[in-house]
């Protein structure tokens, strides 16, 4: 079965056109029959979803991270992700910092 804390799903203005967006942070959820499923070594599942207009969204993130940081505004938000070292080039236990402007264009990070 799930669990999921409340706190899994964040809401606010990230890309600074005054709309909520959405960080969905897997860091909570918990599946007792596939312990793994959310969580393990090289981190959580974090997603990010932003609004273009007054009723989409559109994932502009999908992706396993160690943490992050979310800059205040005003403004499109910056976010500083801890990745696994492979994002780097480094062994996987090694820091692994990136940072990216939240707007509406879609990201990722590639393991090298």
């Amino acid at each position: 079965s799930f669990a999921f804390r409340t706190e899994i799903v964040r809401r606010g203005d990230l890309n600074a056109d005054g709309r909520d967006d959405y960080i969905v942070d897997f860091r909570g959820a918990v599946c007792a029959d596939r312990l793994y499923m959310f969580n393990g070594t090289g981190g959580w599942d974090l997603e990010i979803f932003v609004s273009q207009g007054p009723t989409r969204l559109v994932p502009v993130f999908a992706g396993r991270v160690r943490g992050y940081d979310l800059s205040k505004g005003p403004g499109p938000r910056t976010m500083t992700f801890d990745l696994h070292g492979g994002f780097c080039g480094k062994a996987g236990v090694e820091e692994c910092l990136k940072t990216r402007k939240i707007t509406g264009r879609r990201f990722e990070f590639r393991d090298r």
